[in-house]
């Protein structure tokens, strides 16, 4: 057992009273009574005895904690913290830190009390769907890796069955961090507890977890990098309370409330030398206990792609019994004098200053942008991609509009709305991109687009 693990291993509460109350009735035992009480010397030995074994068979975790405010709605008195290590073998582990910078992608599940600029740069992950199309035994060994944890946080939370919400593979470099935040519920410090309190006017995007987890699957050597530790915070004033080491296969488990708020110290660079590029791999998770809530696992090798003789990107074609497959809205034809990163890049820009706190636009890759309303209950993308057979007697490329669910939940009334009212300001901007007069075409198709917009062109 690594020092730096066994010096933060603690016994029990009961543990400590059973050995103070031992060592007393040693000291107290009077001299003269000593001889004749060996059977009495004995027991009390047997009992240190005991307890030792115990700290020693405890010693592969950290403190953990009571708290009667789990998932900030129901009082039930359980753990609510812990790690244990080598929760993966060394092959999975070496699959997934094959894993090359580029592949990662803009990252999703951390929406909380945090600033987006750090996920979205700096912190990038792959979820299962990305995962599903890549490496067959990579996507083996994370589905085996991922029931493992599921398993080990449950039998350790002891808060009943749980269901896996979403995983994903998180990938931090030089700067990526997370400020303290818990995982259900935006949190607020009360200055008459004088303590971090969940914010009853604001809506959480996943108020039903109740139980997250993070995996390290390298450190600062294979990483090469310093920093990036996860770390509890402290629910009087959300500072740094607890640091756990980086080591590879180490777990780190806790639940979902202010009870557990929790964050990462940002990732820096460890020496001048920057090749391999620093940075820092887990393996994300979190939890609920609801089986309708549980996340879709697609099938290896899923996704299939309509290909084109242009250099356009392919159109997926999506399983249709995958719940969280895309809603296709419309295309828009993109002549082929435009260049679609910077038109991306232009768009962006605008929807930026149009978004007024209600909408986080995201460049997913060079090829897309993501558009998130603020309830979290959905999702737009635009993206540049081939053009469907009718489209490309007038052009190769087009660009493609789909919504995005979790698949569990419908889009909120109040999104359907505002994603109407969006997507004309978005159409107005790209027909000042784009529009080719003497072409009638990509006039009609922008009509044809506005068409299916419940909310009228302000």
């Amino acid at each position: 057992m690594n020092e730096s693990l066994t010096s933060w291993s603690t016994t029990t509460v009961n543990s400590r009273i059973i050995v103070n109350l031992a060592l007393r009735a040693l000291i107290i035992l009077p001299a003269s009574r000593r001889g004749r009480s060996m059977s009495a010397r004995r027991m009390l030995w047997l009992l240190l005895c005991a307890v030792f074994f115990f700290c020693a068979a405890s010693s592969n975790q950290y403190s953990t904690e009571e708290c009667s405010d789990i998932d900030n709605l129901q009082p039930i008195h359980q753990k609510t913290r812990g790690t244990t290590d080598l929760v993966s073998n060394s092959r999975q582990i070496r699959l997934l830190q094959t894993i090359a910078h580029g592949e990662f992608v803009g990252s999703s599940g951390y929406e909380s009390n945090q600033d987006g600029r750090s996920r979205h740069k700096i912190t990038r992950g792959l979820g299962l769907r990305e995962l599903s199309e890549s490496n067959q035994e990579r996507y083996t060994a994370i589905l085996e890796t991922r029931e493992r944890v599921r398993s080990i946080v449950e039998e350790s939370l002891g808060i009943g069955k749980l269901y896996i919400d979403y995983t994903t593979l998180s990938q931090k470099t030089i700067g990526g961090a997370h400020k303290a935040h818990a995982d259900n519920c935006i949190h607020f410090f009360d200055t008459e507890t004088h303590q971090a309190e969940c914010d009853p006017g604001r809506v959480h995007p996943y108020p039903n977890r109740v139980a997250g987890s993070i995996l390290y699957l390298n450190d600062h050597e294979s990483g090469n990098f310093s920093g990036g530790e996860f770390y509890f915070a402290d629910r009087a004033n959300g500072e740094v309370s607890q640091k756990i080491p980086l080591q590879v296969g180490r777990l780190i488990y806790f639940t979902a409330g202010v009870e557990s708020l929790h964050g990462a110290l940002p990732v820096a660079q460890s020496t001048e030398d920057s090749t391999p590029e620093p940075r820092r791999l887990a393996l994300a998770m979190w939890f609920v206990k609801d089986s309708q809530l549980e996340e879709y696992v697609p099938p290896f090798g899923s996704k299939i792609e309509m290909q084109s003789s242009s250099a356009a990107k392919p159109r997926a074609v999506n399983d249709p019994n995958d719940p969280t497959a895309p809603k296709h809205l419309f295309d828009i034809p993109m002549p082929k004098s435009v260049e679609g990163r910077e038109m991306l890049q232009s768009l962006g820009a605008h929807l930026l200053s149009k978004s007024a706190g209600s909408w986080q636009i995201q460049s997913y890759n060079s090829d897309t942008l993501h558009v998130v309303f603020k309830d979290h209950t959905a999702m737009f993308s635009i993206e540049v991609g081939m053009a469907l057979s009718e489209e490309s007697v007038h052009s190769d490329t087009c660009i493609v509009f789909e919504r995005h669910t979790d698949g569990k939940r419908p889009a909120s009334l109040l999104y359907m709305l505002q994603e109407s009212v969006i997507l004309h300001i978005v159409l107005d901007e790209l027909s000042s991109i784009l529009l080719d007069k003497e072409n009638a075409y990509f006039t009609d198709a922008f009509e044809k687009a506005r068409i299916t917009l419940p909310a009228k062109r302000a």
